[in-house]
Protein backbone atom coordinates (compact mmCIF):
# COMPACT_ATOMS: atom_id res chain seq x y z
CA UNK A 1 0.00 0.00 0.00
CA UNK A 2 1.46 3.23 -0.71
CA UNK A 3 1.11 5.89 1.84
CA UNK A 4 0.44 9.67 1.17
CA UNK A 5 2.71 12.10 2.48
CA UNK A 6 1.87 14.46 4.84
CA UNK A 7 1.47 17.75 3.55
CA UNK A 8 3.31 20.39 6.00
CA UNK A 9 1.50 23.71 7.41
CA UNK A 10 2.91 27.32 6.87
CA UNK A 11 4.26 26.89 10.54
CA UNK A 12 6.29 24.07 9.29
CA UNK A 13 7.77 25.78 6.07
CA UNK A 14 8.54 28.79 7.89
CA UNK A 15 10.78 27.03 9.95
CA UNK A 16 12.27 25.03 7.11
CA UNK A 17 12.50 27.66 5.09
CA UNK A 18 14.48 29.95 7.67
CA UNK A 19 16.81 26.56 8.39
CA UNK A 20 17.69 26.85 4.78
CA UNK A 21 18.04 30.63 4.66
CA UNK A 22 20.82 30.10 7.99
CA UNK A 23 21.99 27.29 5.80
CA UNK A 24 23.66 29.64 3.17
CA UNK A 25 23.32 26.48 1.05
CA UNK A 26 21.67 27.15 -2.39
CA UNK A 27 18.25 25.64 -2.78
CA UNK A 28 19.44 22.38 -4.58
CA UNK A 29 21.95 21.64 -2.13
CA UNK A 30 19.42 21.95 1.22
CA UNK A 31 16.49 20.74 -0.69
CA UNK A 32 18.76 17.69 -1.62
CA UNK A 33 19.69 17.15 2.17
CA UNK A 34 16.17 17.56 3.78
CA UNK A 35 14.26 15.12 0.93
CA UNK A 36 12.43 18.66 -0.41
CA UNK A 37 11.83 19.54 -4.05
CA UNK A 38 13.64 22.80 -4.51
CA UNK A 39 11.05 24.01 -6.46
CA UNK A 40 8.45 23.69 -3.23
CA UNK A 41 11.59 25.07 -1.20
CA UNK A 42 12.02 28.19 -3.19
CA UNK A 43 8.24 28.57 -3.77
CA UNK A 44 7.75 28.49 0.17
CA UNK A 45 10.62 30.74 0.64
CA UNK A 46 8.92 33.58 -2.02
CA UNK A 47 5.44 32.97 -0.49
CA UNK A 48 6.30 33.46 3.03
CA UNK A 49 8.50 36.70 2.27
CA UNK A 50 4.97 38.18 0.21
CA UNK A 51 2.85 37.55 2.95
CA UNK A 52 4.96 39.36 5.75
CA UNK A 53 4.96 42.18 3.28
CA UNK A 54 1.31 42.15 2.94
CA UNK A 55 0.51 42.08 6.58
CA UNK A 56 2.99 44.91 7.57
CA UNK A 57 0.90 47.84 8.79
CA UNK A 58 0.74 50.93 6.09
CA UNK A 59 2.62 52.78 8.52
CA UNK A 60 5.18 50.85 8.56
CA UNK A 61 5.37 51.87 4.15
CA UNK A 62 5.47 55.33 5.10
CA UNK A 63 8.20 55.82 7.70
CA UNK A 64 10.75 53.80 5.26
CA UNK A 65 9.40 56.04 2.54
CA UNK A 66 9.83 59.64 4.75
CA UNK A 67 10.70 62.66 3.34
CA UNK A 68 13.42 64.81 5.48
CA UNK A 69 13.77 68.54 4.94
CA UNK A 70 16.30 70.34 3.50
CA UNK A 71 19.82 70.29 4.78
CA UNK A 72 22.28 72.92 4.17
CA UNK A 73 26.07 72.85 5.00
CA UNK A 74 28.57 75.69 5.47
CA UNK A 75 31.42 75.96 4.04
CA UNK A 76 34.09 75.62 6.19
CA UNK A 77 38.28 76.68 5.33
CA UNK A 78 40.94 74.95 6.80
CA UNK A 79 43.37 77.12 8.74
CA UNK A 80 46.73 76.49 10.03
CA UNK A 81 46.43 75.43 13.49
CA UNK A 82 47.44 77.37 16.29
CA UNK A 83 49.82 76.48 18.80
CA UNK A 84 49.67 75.79 22.54
CA UNK A 85 46.06 75.19 22.52
CA UNK A 86 43.29 76.05 24.66
CA UNK A 87 39.61 75.58 25.41
CA UNK A 88 36.47 76.68 23.25
CA UNK A 89 33.03 77.02 24.95
CA UNK A 90 29.50 77.31 22.86
CA UNK A 91 26.35 77.64 24.53
CA UNK A 92 23.27 76.98 22.58
CA UNK A 93 20.33 79.29 23.02
CA UNK A 94 18.51 75.90 24.28
CA UNK A 95 20.71 75.47 27.41
CA UNK A 96 23.48 73.37 26.18
CA UNK A 97 27.02 73.92 25.98
CA UNK A 98 29.79 72.26 23.86
CA UNK A 99 33.55 72.20 24.86
CA UNK A 100 36.54 71.89 23.27
CA UNK A 101 39.92 71.54 24.28
CA UNK A 102 43.11 71.86 22.30
CA UNK A 103 44.37 73.76 18.88
CA UNK A 104 40.96 75.12 17.81
CA UNK A 105 39.78 77.10 15.07
CA UNK A 106 36.78 78.71 16.56
CA UNK A 107 34.81 80.76 13.29
CA UNK A 108 35.23 76.88 11.67
CA UNK A 109 34.13 75.27 14.72
CA UNK A 110 31.03 77.90 14.74
CA UNK A 111 30.05 77.47 11.40
CA UNK A 112 29.36 73.73 11.64
CA UNK A 113 27.79 74.06 14.72
CA UNK A 114 25.81 76.61 13.09
CA UNK A 115 24.88 74.15 10.36
CA UNK A 116 24.15 71.20 12.19
CA UNK A 117 21.70 72.88 14.92
CA UNK A 118 19.91 74.72 12.44
CA UNK A 119 18.30 70.62 11.18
Amino acid sequence: MIQKKKRRTAEEWASIVACWRKSGLSAREFAGEQGLAPKSLIWWGSELSRRARKTQPKADAKKRTATVGKVEFAQVKVAEPRRGGGRLSVRHDSGFTIAVEGDVNAPALSAVLKAVLSC
